[in-house]
């Protein structure tokens, strides 16, 4: 455990496993604030911590504008609104509350917090500049993989066994693929995977078809 000024930092990985299960978010959160408690993973890749801190500790900050209880009650409001009447499904409407469109758009600019205007989330409720493709292909960047693109297959592609020499890692925005052989996994909307190297598998793209946001180590690996 970790102390600083701003907050006390927690690594909880089973926590956050079954928290982002119940919101919505598929599993995959590295992070989520409680102030003053922020708990991590220990999945946070080194090159992204500064900036999921960063993006918790915005929230830290939204939370204390709304004396604590008020910022749980805007937020299931949000969640109500967006869910209910709007009709988003769960994984939209973690991305388009107005708190994580501040925290997302501004995440990566580690001096926000100083120049940062109180309540600014309010202007997140009707602007959305957060586009979730490129927050993906900024992450993969940041962690160095060299190729980073976009990628579709269609319903009912397949791809036979192979194995990659270098780190591949995807994010699937839409759709599924089962990988078999040495890979036994279904991948679907909102989940990450890297896959490991030098592992036979082959795959299986879903009914829906499949996007991707790809990260690959070496050109034409994927």
């Amino acid at each position: 455990m970790k102390s600083n000024p701003w907050h006390i930092q927690i690594q909880a990985d089973t926590l956050l496993y079954w928290y982002s299960k119940l919101t919505g978010t598929k599993g995959n959160a590295k992070a989520a604030a409680f102030y003053p408690i922020l708990f991590t993973t220990s999945k946070i890749h080194p090159k992204m911590r500064p900036y999921f801190i960063n993006h918790e500790i915005i929230h830290f900050t939204q939370q204390r504008e709304l004396w604590i209880l008020g910022a749980w009650a805007y937020m299931l409001y949000e969640w109500l609104y967006l869910r209910l009447v709007k009709g988003r499904s769960a994984w939209d409407t973690y991305l388009l509350r107005s708190t994580e469109q501040e925290a997302y758009d501004n995440m990566f600019d580690l001096e926000y917090l100083g120049k940062r205007e109180k309540f600014a989330y309010k202007k997140y409720w009707s602007n959305k500049p957060v586009v979730w493709k490129d927050y993906l292909k900024k992450m993969l960047q940041i962690e160095e993989f060299p190729i980073v693109y976009e990628h579709t297959d269609a319903p009912g592609t397949i791809y036979p066994e192979h194995f990659h020499k270098g780190k591949v890692s995807f994010f699937v925005t839409y759709g599924s693929v089962t990988f078999s052989g040495g890979i036994k996994k279904t991948i679907k909307t909102g989940e990450r995977f890297d896959v490991p190297v030098g592992v036979h598998h082959s795959a299986l793209v879903g009914p829906d078809g499949c996007d991707y946001i790809v990260g690959q180590e070496i050109e034409r690996d994927a």
